[in-house]
């Protein structure tokens, strides 16, 4: 049979203040409202939750400029990820970085600005910089995890 642990108080104190400060009277609205956030919480543990997975071919490519296409990979509410897809010849706007934007180039060559990045570079763009435009000239495929919005829907500002 399990030993129940010792309690935090002595059992006179918890009964004195047991009768000093009764248990709060939940209505049943506010008492949903709590279980639904208890139990979210629960969820929430990082230990818990599902693995995330994007498989290559796989979710939609929305065209942001011409020859330049965004790919959602992922979004937790206050960062994202996301691909992006330059052909031979795209640019994107320069913009300002309203926080840390990382980008990993994983195929082909661009330029951020003046800076050549080749497959394999890593550049962090720390927020309040501003880089000139994006281009490349063979096509490239990006990887980029930001706090910003999403280009197109008003991350990229000029």
């Amino acid at each position: 049979m399990a030993k129940s642990p010792p309690p935090i108080l002595p059992e006179h104190l918890t009964a004195s203040l047991l009768l000093a400060v009764p248990p709060a009277q939940l209505s049943a609205k506010r008492e949903a409202a709590l279980k639904k956030r208890v139990l979210a919480s629960i969820a929430a543990d990082p230990q818990e939750r599902p693995m995330h997975t994007v498989r290559s071919g796989a979710g939609a490519w929305t065209t942001i400029a011409p020859d330049v296409q965004l790919q959602v990979l992922y979004d937790d509410g206050s960062a994202q990820s996301w691909l992006i897809r330059m052909k031979p010849g795209s640019h994107l706007p320069a913009h300002h970085h309203p926080g840390d934007e990382e980008c990993l180039v994983l195929q082909g060559s661009c330029y951020l600005g003046d800076c050549l990045l080749q497959e394999g570079d890593y550049q962090l763009a720390r927020e309040g910089s501003r880089h000139g435009a994006i281009r490349s000239e063979q096509g490239c495929l990006l990887f980029i995890r930001s706090r910003d919005r999403l280009p197109g829907s008003g991350g990229m500002r000029a």
